[in-house]
C-alpha cells in the first residue's frame, strides 16, 4: 500500500508541474504581444438602394487608418454567414470603425462614405457581426449647362433600365454599375461614357434598344 500511495503522489506531482507549465506558456504568449483575433463583418451592401455591383470594394477604417477590405463577388453582398466564405476582417484598432466603398462608376473611383456614414462602435476581438451597409450618394452638384454627359464637376446621374417582352436575359454596363438581372440601375459621374451589353438567355432573342424615354446621350 505504501508503494501505491507513493506512486500516486508522484503522478500527481507530475500533473501539477505540467499544468503550471501550460499556464506559464500561456502567460508568456500574452507577454510576447500575440495580436488578438480580428473581428469579422458580413451582410448586404447597397448604393442608393440598389445592390452594390460586383467589384465594389468595401473598406473599414479607424479614422484615416485602413483596418480591412473585402471586394464583392456577388452583387449586393460583401460577406457571408457561412464560416467557409468571405467576410470583411477588421484588425485591432482604437475608436469607431467607419465603412467606406469604392467603385469606378462612383466618385471617380475614390473611396467614400457617401452622404450617410456607416459605423460600428468599437473593436471587439473575435466577434462576428452581421451588419448591412446602405450607402447613399449626395444629389448631383451641377453648374450652369451641366447635364447628363456634360462636364459638371462632382455631378452623378442614375441610369435606370427596364426589360420588356416575355423573354429573359441580362444587361451589364462598362464601367461596372449595372447588372440587370439583379440591379437595373446605377449611378455614374457626369461625363462618363457608359456601354450597355445585352445577352439573351437560351430560347430568347434580343431585338433592340428603346431610347425614346432617354434624354441626352
Amino acid at each position: 500500500m505504501r508503494t501505491v500511495k507513493t506512486t500516486l503522489i508522484a503522478v500527481s506531482a507530475v500533473c501539477l508541474t505540467f499544468t503550471i507549465a501550460i499556464l506559464l506558456n500561456a502567460n508568456s504568449a500574452r507577454a510576447a504581444g500575440i495580436p488578438p483575433f480580428p473581428m469579422a463583418f458580413w451582410g448586404n451592401v447597397t448604393v442608393d438602394g440598389s445592390p452594390a455591383p460586383v467589384g465594389t470594394v468595401v473598406s473599414a477604417y479607424y479614422g484615416s487608418t485602413l483596418a480591412g477590405q473585402a471586394t464583392t463577388t456577388e452583387a449586393g453582398v460583401y460577406g457571408y454567414s457561412d464560416p467557409t466564405k468571405q467576410k470583411l476582417l477588421v484588425g485591432q484598432g482604437t475608436g469607431t470603425i467607419t465603412f467606406e466603398f469604392q467603385l469606378a462608376a462612383y466618385n471617380n473611383n475614390v473611396v467614400t462614405t457617401g452622404s450617410s456614414t456607416q459605423t460600428f462602435l468599437s473593436f471587439e476581438t473575435g466577434q462576428t457581426i452581421n451588419q448591412d451597409l446602405n450607402f447613399t450618394l449626395p444629389p448631383p452638384i451641377c453648374g450652369p449647362g451641366c447635364g447628363f454627359g456634360g462636364g459638371g464637376s462632382g455631378a452623378y446621374y442614375t441610369l435606370t433600365l427596364s426589360k420588356n417582352g416575355s423573354g429573359s436575359g441580362s444587361i451589364t454596363s462598362t464601367p461596372a454599375g449595372i447588372d440587370c438581372g439583379s440591379s437595373c440601375s446605377g449611378s455614374f459621374a457626369s461625363g462618363t461614357s457608359v456601354t450597355l451589353t445585352a445577352v439573351a438567355d437560351t430560347g430568347s432573342v434580343f431585338t433592340s434598344w428603346n431610347l425614346d424615354s432617354c434624354p441626352g446621350t
